[in-house]
């Protein structure tokens, strides 16, 4: 906020060129809306741009740009010189980041066809764009971390992601506010309503202040839309709404942690209760889950039932070993 507009922002971090030499390379994206401004300031101090992008005028061009890439990858023209990435089912962020690095390492004169072919092991990292898939008792959901932080350019990129993404299931989108815009915030949030409307989403979480003020115009066209303010609220609102083949998807800045919330969806429910007042003391999940090991359960009660001393120390015999579950002991454990 304290920037006030995405151009001052641009503005001040092309500050950096001013400590540059006159000849340097400056690596910039040719697709941004302030490119403008960023080429400016490094023509104004006599830099060399690498441009990279799918402007048609990029000097590193991405040819057949997706929100998902095909098994055919990425075709991508270097120069005179096309080249095919290795990136199968990788989002167009990742694409535009490894022109990136492409840029920087032609202006550094380093053999960039020689680390090509190695793409294809690529594997997406905690926050940005990593997915797994995770068991539940009612089947297995598919998630996708792309919550390390967000502004309109990557939230726009996921949600052409999402849109052209075909599931078993359905889909299930968590977004928080997108932070440090300046004075055009409201503005840029409400600007992700029709990408939002045309993901294809059948339930939607909202977390923050801004995002929470486009549920109206969102509940005419997603059939589930609910506000939240916290994790919990969060989990409780999609929970009941999670079944086999689902994918949850979630995006937004940092400060509100989506990645934990995801971490967190399906952990196995329990229930605490005091037994004597009929009390609930605390409970987690409102899906079916079981414990996942009932019998490690019985075994504590087993022992705090007849054990009077729990602080003397034991030898772990052979004798001991009877077959199962060894807790990783061994013989001669204490």
């Amino acid at each position: 906020e304290f920037h006030k507009t995405t151009e001052q922002v641009a503005l001040r971090k092309s500050r950096i060129f001013d400590a540059m030499p006159s000849g340097s390379h400056a690596v910039i994206n040719r697709d941004m809306d302030e490119w403008p401004l960023v080429v400016a300031a490094a023509q104004r101090q006599t830099l060399n741009v690498i441009s990279f992008g799918t402007h048609e005028q990029s000097d590193i061009r991405w040819l057949n740009p997706s929100p998902l890439t095909t098994d055919a990858g990425a075709e991508v023209a270097i120069g005179e010189r096309r080249v095919t990435l290795p990136l199968y089912g990788q989002g167009a962020h990742v694409v535009m980041n490894i022109m990136a690095a492409l840029g920087t390492m032609l202006a550094l004169g380093l053999p960039y066809a020689e680390v090509l072919p190695g793409l294809a092991a690529l594997e997406k990292v905690e926050g940005r764009g990593q997915e797994w898939q995770q068991r539940c008792t009612f089947g297995t959901l598919t998630l996708l971390d792309d919550a390390y932080n967000a502004n309109p350019l990557s939230m726009k990129a996921l949600l052409d992601q999402l849109t052209a993404r075909r599931v078993t299931g359905h889909k299930h989108l968590i977004l928080g506010d997108m932070l440090e815009l300046g004075e055009g915030s409201d503005e840029y949030h409400r600007e992700l309503v029709p990408d939002i409307a045309a993901a294809g989403v059948s339930s939607l979480v909202l977390v923050g202040e801004q995002m929470q003020a486009l549920a109206p115009q969102l509940e005419r066209s997603i059939a589930h839309v609910a506000c939240a303010n916290d994790h919990d609220q969060a989990r409780l609102a999609l929970l009941p709404r999670l079944a086999e083949g689902d994918l949850v998807v979630a995006k937004g800045s940092n400060k509100f942690n989506l990645s934990g919330l995801l971490k967190h969806l399906t952990r196995l429910s329990y229930v605490v209760l005091d037994e004597a007042e009929g009390e609930l003391i605390s409970a987690q999940s409102t899906l079916p889950f079981r414990p996942g090991s009932l019998v490690k359960l019985v075994t504590a009660m087993v022992v705090l039932d007849h054990v009077q001393d729990l602080s003397r120390t034991l030898t772990v015999e052979a004798g001991d070993m009877v077959g199962g579950s060894g807790a990783n002991l061994k013989v001669g454990d204490t």
